[in-house]
């Protein structure tokens, strides 16, 4: 980040991570303490911490946007594509909790805040602080392993009995 520092510029947008947050409630509020739980979400948080402080010292115009599981066309890595694949492929396949639940958000969606955000005139009201990017909604993956194999209408799927494993 120290590259941009002797830049002229008005918005920086780091692209943050629910992984930031760790386990917890859905939804996430920004204000919410982060204790992150993988090496993915310690590295995020120590990214946002930095330049939190780099606006707090230096006016360095940041804003950080916590994205909640993204999803959308032409995806490859992830749960729903997961899914997809395998119930297209009428297979069975497994998942270790039907009970665990996550907060997708579709990539169109995530599109539009982030543009929203670079519209913002007024950067006092942003610059410095950090914005969720989610639906506010939990689903469980049992749930939607029946929505999406009810659109497709094969695949097996094969849940775990342990309860809190992650997928």
């Amino acid at each position: 980040f120290d590259f941009f520092l002797d830049k002229d510029l008005k918005k920086f947008i780091h692209i943050g991570s629910a992984s930031e947050y760790g386990n917890g409630k859905i939804p996430n509020k920004e204000s919410r303490k982060s204790f992150p739980i993988s090496s993915y979400g310690k590295k995020k948080l120590k990214d946002t911490k930095y330049l939190i402080k780099l606006y707090k010292e230096k006016k360095f115009p940041s804003v950080i946007v916590r994205i909640f599981n993204p999803y959308g066309n032409f995806q490859i890595n992830g749960v729903v594509p997961y899914i997809i694949f395998n119930c297209k492929r009428n297979k069975k396949f497994n998942l270790k909790s039907s009970h665990h639940t996550r907060d997708f958000c579709h990539i169109n969606d995530i599109c539009e805040a982030i543009y929203k955000i670079l519209k913002i005139q007024n950067n006092k009201k942003i610059l410095g602080k950090i914005f969720n990017i989610s639906s506010g909604k939990d689903i469980s993956i049992k749930k939607l392993v029946f929505i999406i194999k009810s659109k497709i209408k094969r695949g097996f799927p094969i849940f775990s009995k342990i309860k809190n494993n992650k997928i």
